[in-house]
């Protein structure tokens, strides 16, 4: 899934980098993805960042 150039689309009617660029923002911001998939009922992603705290 976080491959580049990943689809489950049919040829030509997607890049297959959406995923890849989601998972390098998150890294980059020291975040986690998580995924919940069940066949037939679809996929959802969820994505959490660190929160700054200013005291």
């Amino acid at each position: 899934m976080f491959d580049p150039f990943f689809t489950t689309k049919p040829v030509g009617t997607g890049t297959g980098m959406g995923m890849t660029l989601v998972y390098g923002m998150v890294h980059d911001h020291q975040g986690v993805i998580k995924i919940d998939s069940l066949q037939g009922q679809g996929t959802q992603i969820h994505c959490f960042f660190p929160i700054l705290r200013h005291e």
